[in-house]
């Protein structure tokens, strides 16, 4: 027995020692040259059969247990023509055994130079993708063939590191585009200084996910230069995601989460019409002209403008809509709410639905996207804060909305359509004004000023001397020509300064309806109107200088707004004249105001008097030097040297123009009207007035008349005559010649 043992035990011991030297002498040969060759090649093989595509390996360094370098690793496509190449593989090994080959895991595989390139061949699509060669690789990690009970090779790498890598995808079926070396031309990508680092690397069918770290890259023939990629990336054969994402492209900074979805990995040659996105964005910095790096539009490249933006995102670029979007752009504009847009990267031909909360928008910061001759009423307009809903084209579109500009507060529901030309601009819709400064928009306020109003309205064109509009409208204030008018309606068509329709008034100096024609184009000022004047006070209204309210109904028709440039007539019927707390009613009164050849004719016909004026006057003169020639009669009748010094110390001189008056005056019942303005004076019914008034360098007023009486004195038809002479130049009044006329009350018996 102890002999058998002692056989036994010497027995094992020199299997022992047999194994030994076999695991001694199989890690001696694994550092010998010829066999590492040997072994390469064997592993070629392997891998060749596995992938199903060639595979070359120029070296292999095993130390074993330890780590495995293979250098001059080449996969070739179904043309022979390289696939994948890498310069050197290092394979930091954690776990492996000879007991046990079906496991092999990789602490770190770092891939120095490894090169990718993914080609389809012109007229002979090449077989090979980028799927199927994951593919390929899942054959690598399992057997193919479900049925086999064989246990999977159970290959696992906890982290790869690619050093100086390139990839290049070049379709060569499709040509180049224009703008290739300047932007990003999908179907042709050389993709150098690949570096970047991974872990958490696992495969799962044809999914893969790692952990990348720092990846950059550059495309040499466009120059754009991707700074970093840092992501939970999972890739898959109809999905690309980026999870807790930093991507820097160029100077453009965008995270935290993108997806990139399609039917196969050759769609990225199509990107803006076969990639759909969807993103999460943290706020993130976007400059224009790194997107010129992947839109080709030549209007990209001159924007040269800076975005931040932060919000959801999901579509095609062709189509997307965003949810809880925040865009800040250029000096002050904001822009947040949901935004659908169809039609990019062309921005002009893109169809845009906006639902905004409250937003902000510098014109000066869209400037390039508006016409130049649009540009002054954007500029005038400032920064507009806005909310609302806008739907339709950059310059086509519908705003539902709410703006608070420079110019005062605007809400609308109107459809815009600007054109390059803006008397060709069209706007239909309600509008609610608060204080808009129209005048200042329009850049003129001389006519009108600002506006607040409620209403619907629909035209062409936005320069006041050519813009045609419909309105149905109330305005609550509106300042035109030099007095603002409150509460009034509207119903009618705007037409190059005209208006025709209805309007009314409720405002405190005149209130009125009225149906017909304001013009009020400097070179045709006309009224053509029909109204019922229920109170218009004059003086208030801008047109005298003494308090006149009247009340009538009317029918005028006449050119000018200004007295001296009043051509036409005015019909008043039923009419009420107040003064001075005095009212009194008045009939009929009929004005009509002519001129031709030189000449001015003014006739006036009621049941108070008739008046015929002719001559080469102007009114505001004539009323002018009359008032000047009364006061000064008033000085040389009341002879107060020290009232008269002052007077002409006060007097400015100026040139006196040469007119002359003829003047025919029928009194037939006067003193109602007469005692409104001056009580204290009188005159008898049925009185003749004939004279003249001729103004130059000297005052002519020649006067004659012819009364009857009142039956309770009893006096006879007289007839009295007055001729006044006074110099046109300053000087004292008391050396004028005195008027002569005989004693009016000459023949009355009291």
């Amino acid at each position: 027995m102890p002999r058998f043992l002692s056989v036994t035990l010497k027995v094992l011991f020199a299997l022992l020692l047999l194994v030994l030297l076999a695991v001694v002498g199989a890690l001696v040969a694994l550092r010998v040259p010829s066999v590492q060759t040997n072994l390469a090649k064997r592993a070629a093989s392997i891998l060749t059969d596995k992938l199903g595509q060639q595979v070359i390996v120029g070296r292999v360094d095993v130390r074993p247990f330890s780590r495995v370098l293979l250098e001059g690793v080449r996969v070739l496509d179904r043309r022979g023509n390289e696939l994948f190449n890498i310069g050197r593989a290092d394979a930091d090994i954690r776990l492996f055994t000879v007991f046990d080959p079906s496991h092999l895991h990789v602490g770190k595989l770092t891939l120095e130079e490894p090169r990718f390139n993914l080609i389809t061949y012109k007229d002979q699509p090449d077989s090979t993708t980028l799927t199927q060669f994951i593919s390929s690789i899942k054959r690598l990690l399992g057997p193919p063939d479900t049925t086999k009970v064989s246990k999977p090779f159970d290959f696992k790498i906890e982290a790869i590191g690619l050093r100086n890598g390139r990839f290049v995808l070049e379709r060569q079926d499709v040509p180049r585009i224009p703008e290739y070396g300047r932007t990003m031309d999908y179907a042709h990508m050389q993709l150098d200084s690949i570096y970047a680092d991974a872990d958490q690397l696992w495969f799962k069918g044809d999914t893969i996910h790692a952990n990348i770290r720092g990846l950059r890259t550059v495309d040499t023939p466009s120059g754009t230069r991707l700074r970093e990629l840092t992501s939970n990336m999972t890739y898959a054969g109809k999905f690309w995601e980026f999870d807790k994402l930093m991507l820097r492209v160029q100077n453009s900074q965008l995270h935290d989460y993108i997806r990139f979805e399609y039917d196969h990995f050759l769609n990225f040659t199509d990107f803006n019409d076969s990639v759909k996105v969807i993103a999460r964005l943290q706020p993130s910095r976007v400059y224009s002209d790194d997107i010129a790096k992947f839109a080709p539009q030549p209007f990209m490249r001159d924007l040269k403008e800076t975005v931040l933006i932060s919000g959801q995102a999901k579509g095609y670029v062709r189509n997307f809509t965003t949810k809880n979007l925040d865009i800040q752009y250029g000096r002050n504009s904001r822009v947040k709410g949901d935004i659908n847009v169809e039609g990019l990267p062309n921005f002009k031909e893109s169809f845009i639905e906006m639902r905004l909360q409250p937003s902000v928008v510098d014109g000066r910061d869209i400037r390039r996207y508006i016409p130049a001759s649009g540009w002054p009423y954007m500029q005038r307009l400032g920064i507009v804060k806005l909310k609302g809903q806008f739907l339709g084209f950059y310059n086509d579109f519908v705003a539902n909305g709410s703006f608070q500009t420079a110019l005062g507060s605007v809400v609308s529901d109107v459809n815009l359509k600007f054109k390059n030309d803006p008397r060709f601009s069209s706007y239909e819709g309600q509008v609610r004004t608060t204080g808009f400064q129209l005048g200042k928009l329009l850049g003129d306020e001389s006519m009108v000023r600002d506006i607040t109003m409620n209403g619907k309205v629909a035209g062409v064109g936005f320069d006041a001397r050519t813009a045609r509009l419909t309105a149905n409208a109330t305005v609550q204030s509106i300042w035109l020509n030099g007095y603002r008018y409150r509460n009034i309606t509207t119903n009618g068509k705007f037409s190059r300064e005209s208006f025709t329709g209805q309007v009314a008034a409720n405002d405190p100096s005149l209130q009125f309806d009225a149906d017909g024609t304001i013009d009020l184009n400097k070179a045709r000022q006309a009224f053509d109107l029909r109204a019922r004047v229920r109170r218009a006070d004059l003086r208030a209204l801008g047109l005298t200088k003494q308090s006149v309210t009247i009340a009538t109904t009317a029918d005028v028709k006449f050119q000018g707004l200004k007295l001296d440039n009043l051509l036409g007539y005015a019909r008043l019927r039923n009419s009420r004249l107040s003064y001075a707390g005095r009212t009194v009613p008045v009939d009929t009164l009929d004005i009509i105001s002519r001129y031709g050849n030189g000449q001015r004719l003014l006739t006036v016909r009621s049941e108070v008097l008739n008046l015929d004026l002719a001559g080469n006057f102007t009114p505001t003169t004539v009323i002018r030097d009359v008032t000047t020639l009364v006061a000064e009669y008033k000085l040389n009748f009341r002879s107060n040297d020290a009232d008269i010094a002052a007077y002409y110390r006060r007097k400015r001189q100026r040139p006196l123009p040469d007119y002359q008056i003829a003047l025919n005056l029928y009194l037939k019942r006067p003193n109602p009207v007469l005692r409104l303005f001056m009580p204290q004076l009188s005159l008898s019914d049925s009185t003749r007035i004939d004279g003249s008034f001729r103004n130059g360098q000297t005052s002519i007023f020649q006067l004659g008349a012819t009364w009857t009486s009142s039956a309770t004195t009893a006096c006879s038809s007289r007839t009295a005559t007055s001729n006044s002479t006074r110099p046109s130049y300053p000087t004292n009044p008391r050396y004028w010649p005195r008027p002569t006329s005989p004693p009016l009350g000459s023949g009355c018996r009291g």
